[in-house]
Order: structure tokens, then C-alpha cells, then sequence
């Protein structure tokens, strides 16, 4: 019933999400990061079977092997914490930027747009192209949720994708501006 539900919101991105909460959302991306995560040790098994024919981007040796199986394994338990992390991080930058821009949302439009905007986890169950197409559809789901849902602009949905870029990118500047400033501080 829920992979239905977020299905037919995948299918449809600009209808809302009405009987779906983030905890059973999440549950279903959880599982098609699972999926992925087999896919992964299954290409790394037949890397490591097929030195000579491998066209997947795996390691081959003991040691990467290992982290790889540990990165994997790891990526499997703790998605659900980064999908969390994730969630947090666009609902602070929408309900900020909204701020800014003098608009009105509730949380629940916020959510709304987020839960959208992880229905392409179900891209993760293609082996290959997948997490590109996932990464991809992704964006372009949270922009048509700026736009159809919180009613924002062209430009003001694309500043609001490109904001925790930009925010990251602001502040590398600024850590290197001060150091470069305390390092010539000490220069004279």
C-alpha cells in the first residue's frame, strides 16, 4: 500500500502527498537503498571473480575490497540517519529562504514538498544508472515542489536548490579568507 502510494507520487510529482507521513517514506528509501547496496556487493563479487572483465567502478584488491564491503554495509544501516540529516537540512533552508522572501508555508507544505522530492529512491532498484537518475530526479522533484507547491519562482526555486552550495562554498571562503589573514598577521 505505502510503495503504491509513493509510486503513484513518483509517477505524478505535482499532486500532494496527502496520506503519506516522512517515517513510511522513509522506510520505502530505505529499501531501495538496500536493493542497492546488494547490487553493489553483487558487482563487487563479480569483479573480484572477473579481475580481467570488470567494467564496474569497484576495487579489486583484499584491503578496498574490504572497506568497500564495510562502506556498503555501513551506507545499508545508516541510511535512514542520513535521509533524517537530509530532511532537516532542506526543511531549514526552504523555511529560511521563505522567510527571507516574505512567504507563508506551514510544515506540513514543506514535508509535502521533501516526501515528493524522495519518491526517486525508487530508481535505486536500477543497477547501473540508478543512483545518477536518483541524484537527478531528486532535484528536479524538489523543484517542481518549489514551484507547484510553495508557489515560488523559476529563479527563486533554482537559488533555493543551489543555496546549500552556495552557503558551503561562502563558507570555505570565509575559513580560508581568516586563515589566510591570521597567517599574514603573523608574517610581520
Amino acid at each position: 500500500m505505502i510503495l503504491s502510494q509513493v509510486w503513484s507520487l513518483f509517477l505524478n510529482p505535482t499532486k500532494r502527498a496527502e496520506r503519506l507521513q516522512f517515517p513510511e517514506v522513509l522506510l520505502v528509501c530505505w529499501l531501495f537503498s538496500f536493493i542497492k547496496g546488494i547490487y553493489s556487493v553483487i558487482s563487487l563479487n563479480f569483479s573480484l571473480l572477473y579481475k580481467s572483465f570488470s567494467f564496474w567502478s569497484v576495487p579489486t584488491d583484499e584491503l578496498s575490497s574490504r572497506w568497500f564491503l564495510y562502506a556498503t554495509l555501513m551506507e545499508a544501516i545508516f541510511y535512514p540517519v542520513y535521509l533524517i540529516f537530509i530532511k532537516t537540512l532542506w526543511s531549514f533552508v526552504i523555511r529560511g529562504f521563505c522567510l527571507v522572501a516574505n512567504k507563508k508555508v506551514s510544515q506540513e507544505e514543506i514535508d509535502d514538498v521533501l516526501i515528493t522530492s524522495f519518491t526517486p529512491h525508487i530508481l535505486l532498484a536500477l543497477p547501473l544508472v540508478g543512483t545518477f537518475f536518483h541524484q537527478l530526479l531528486h532535484l528536479v522533484y524538489l523543484y517542481l515542489g518549489l514551484r507547484h507547491k510553495l508557489f515560488l519562482s523559476r529563479a527563486q526555486s533554482i537559488l533555493l536548490i543551489f543555496s546549500p552550495i552556495l552557503i558551503l562554498v561562502l563558507f570555505w571562503l570565509t575559513i580560508i579568507m581568516i586563515f589566510a589573514v591570521f597567517i599574514s598577521f603573523f608574517q610581520y
